[in-house]
């Protein structure tokens, strides 16, 4: 019943979902690097220096190394990290504003089933 009261307010339905994300990657922007993360930059960088072998790499995690392919994690991700990492850096607000885009991008196709 909120999600319908929201849709059917003056105030444009996406107008408060970038309200909303812009607030949460704010929050989000300076904040460090978790562990995962380092992976996942690492992962990154090793995709822009090698675009056609992107999980051949060696990752070295708790002091075991190990190949990129096995930490089953999801390809494209990473060249999408690896293209933002090579436009606009590797720094942390980089990449946070990075993963508030992906969030948003996801959002945009829930929108529209709620309106439904």
């Amino acid at each position: 019943m909120r999600a319908k009261a929201i849709l059917t307010s003056p105030i444009p339905a996406s107008a408060v979902l970038v309200a909303f994300w812009l607030a949460c990657t704010c929050c989000n922007l300076f904040k460090p690097f978790h562990i995962d993360d380092t992976a996942h930059l690492e992962i990154a960088r090793w995709i822009a220096a090698h675009p056609l072998h992107p999980m051949s790499g060696i990752l070295n995690w708790d002091g075991i190394t190990d190949p990129i392919h096995r930490t089953n994690q999801p390809a494209l991700y990473f060249y999408l990290l690896a293209l933002w990492g090579s436009v606009f850096g590797y720094s942390e607000p980089a990449m946070h504003i990075s993963r508030g885009n992906t969030a948003l991008t996801k959002r945009q196709p829930s929108l529209a089933v709620l309106r439904q």
